[in-house]
């Protein structure tokens, strides 16, 4: 409201006219009313008249005037003689020449929309009208219900946010009344003076999230002179704008075992502005994202409920216009998948008597990290794939370094990831062998993961020169050697043959008893070295037959083991 403010000065020169301050119940009637009816002091305002004038008769000296004077000033100004009143008036002078401020229809009136609020679109958003003042109720105006527009008032400055009215004469529509009859209150006066109502709606700019108390004008709105001079400011209004929060968006995440396992901010994404559009979230706070529930990097967690929390920053009590903003909640779930390895092995071959292999990484023939069926390679994982450490530990079969079974020999696999064992995390799958070796597991723990298929060498010993003479001739050989050492007696029919089956590796020595076919001489002995390349052999023995007669020359006999001829194959150790 634009009710005139205007200064009143107060001159004794009567008897006794005392300016001093304080006021009490010492001062003289004239001497009070001169007190209360001056405005030389801050804040005053006509009404001060009114309200101190009728009610000095009844001694009011205290209350709210003394709060009100200024640097121990005077209420009023006393003269005793001439030269102090010229010193008066000359006084008077200089504080209206130094406080002298035009009102004309110059004054420019800013409305600065804070940066939370959308500009009017045009000047035709913006409604300019002046009201007539009717009278006054409980001291306060009350004016005319129908407005008298302005024309070519309105200009907006989109750069300042500024909606500038001018043409309002504020000198000449200044609030009094005239005629009033202060000794008679019932005689009233005319009333003269208009208010001027500038309106326009506001609403949120997009982007802006809400809260309360929200300023609807800048700090710098106010009256301006024509040179820019500010000249009152003012109140700014707040208003509660309803709180319009963007959606908590969650993503699911895939792991490696016993990595990282990821934060709350990890699976949800709320955006907040910042930087320039640091505005939109001025009047809120806004909490960490959290989970509901801990995240494991062993196992998959899934359906973890994800929440933030957007406050208002301040109540909102005491302001007029939107209801009062409370806290408001946003949720999104989300899953974390752990990634294992899958390791595949193939079985390998060992000789029985060979050294035992010391490194098994050969027999890993594929590492996967999977989840169900799905591969690391067709997901966004985080993190990196760990490194495992494998130990191998082979069953019983070996001793001293030397394969001493011809069973085969599982061997186990733990798998660490740094110093954790995750041996019961992992997947150990076998790849059959081909041909089959008949054992084929589909669910393995790795105790075995593969297993080492002991291979025994065959040693074959022929026999060469045998005369058709000496039907039924058998000849006996020693066979020793290997890296476990055999001695094994096979009996070889005529010019057959003796196969020895399940031999280690190692030399061999093939050895004739000469004492059993003492008719046939042996050209020697025979030797053969059995190994994984190299694990069947025949060694061949010649023998000349150098005795021609059988006992006295015109007898011999045909010897038969139960009936059978002595040759056929031997097995080692038998």
């Amino acid at each position: 409201k634009n009710t005139y403010n205007a200064t009143v000065y107060t001159v004794g020169i009567f008897e006794g006219a005392n300016g001093k301050p304080p006021i009490d119940s010492s001062t003289s009637d004239a001497n009070a009313l001169m007190h209360c009816i001056s405005s030389n002091y801050p804040n005053a305002t006509a009404k001060n008249k009114y309200l101190f004038g009728s009610i000095i008769g009844a001694n009011y000296y205290g209350g709210d005037l003394n709060p009100n004077l200024k640097d121990g000033e005077s209420y009023y100004l006393s003269a005793s003689d001439a030269d102090a009143l010229n010193n008066i008036f000359q006084k008077i002078s200089q504080q209206m020449s130094e406080s002298s401020i035009n009102l004309g229809s110059t004054v420019q009136i800013k409305d600065i929309v804070s940066p939370y609020f959308n500009m009017p679109a045009d000047t035709a958003a913006v409604s300019v009208k002046s009201y007539d003042c009717t009278g006054f109720s409980s001291d306060e105006p009350t004016w005319s219900s129908t407005g008298t527009p302005l024309s070519d008032a309105v200009t907006i400055d989109p750069a300042t946010r500024a909606v500038k009215v001018t043409g309002f004469d504020f000198n000449h529509n200044f609030v009094a009344e005239n005629g009033r009859d202060e000794d008679d209150p019932t005689k009233t006066g005319t009333f003269q003076g208009c208010k001027l109502v500038i309106t326009f709606t506001v609403t949120p700019k997009d982007g802006f999230w809400g809260g309360n108390n929200v300023p609807t004008n800048g700090t710098d709105s106010g009256v301006y002179a024509a040179d820019g001079t500010k000249i009152a400011t003012f109140d700014v209004p707040t208003v509660n704008v309803p709180l319009e929060i963007p959606d908590l968006t969650a993503s699911d995440k895939n792991i490696y075992l016993l990595g990282t396992a990821p934060t709350a901010s990890d699976l949800g994404t709320f955006a907040v502005p910042t930087g320039d559009d640091a505005w939109k979230t001025a009047y809120v706070n806004i909490s960490p994202i959290k989970a509901g529930k801990a995240i494991s990097n062993t196992e998959d967690t899934e359906n973890i409920e994800l929440s933030v929390t957007v406050t208002p920053k301040y109540t909102g009590v005491g302001v007029d216009i939107g209801p009062v903003q409370s806290a408001v909640t946003k949720t999104a779930t989300a899953n974390v998948y752990v990634f294992k390895p899958e390791l595949t092995f193939n079985d390998s071959e060992v000789y029985y008597g060979d050294t035992a292999p010391t490194d098994y990484s050969g027999n890993l023939t594929k590492t996967e990290w999977k989840h169900g069926e799905t591969l690391d390679t067709a997901v966004i994982m985080a993190g990196t794939a760990p490194t495992l450490t494998l130990t191998y530990t082979p069953g019983t079969g070996i001793a001293g370094g030397i394969i001493n079974t011809t069973n085969d020999i599982p061997v186990a696999v733990t798998a660490k990831i740094d110093s954790t064992d995750v041996t019961s995390h992992v997947t150990f799958v076998h790849n059959a062998c081909d041909p089959a070796c008949g054992w084929n597991e589909t669910t393995l723990d790795g105790d075995p993961a593969f297993l080492l298929h002991v291979k025994t060498c065959t040693l074959t010993v022929q026999k060469s020169g045998w005369d058709e003479k000496d039907a039924n001739q058998s000849f006996i050989f020693n066979v020793t050697g290997g890296e476990i050492a055999q001695n094994i007696k096979v009996t070889v029919q005529e010019n057959g043959s003796a196969t020895i089956v399940g031999l280690p590796v190692g030399s061999y020595t093939v050895t004739e008893d000469g004492n059993w076919s003492w008719r046939y001489t042996a050209n020697g002995n025979g030797s053969a070295t059995l190994s994984a390349a190299s694990h069947d052999a025949t060694v061949t023995i010649t023998n000349t037959r150098t005795a021609t007669k059988w006992l006295s020359g015109d007898n011999y006999a045909v010897n038969h083991v139960n009936g059978i001829k002595a040759q056929g194959t031997f097995v080692a150790g038998n």
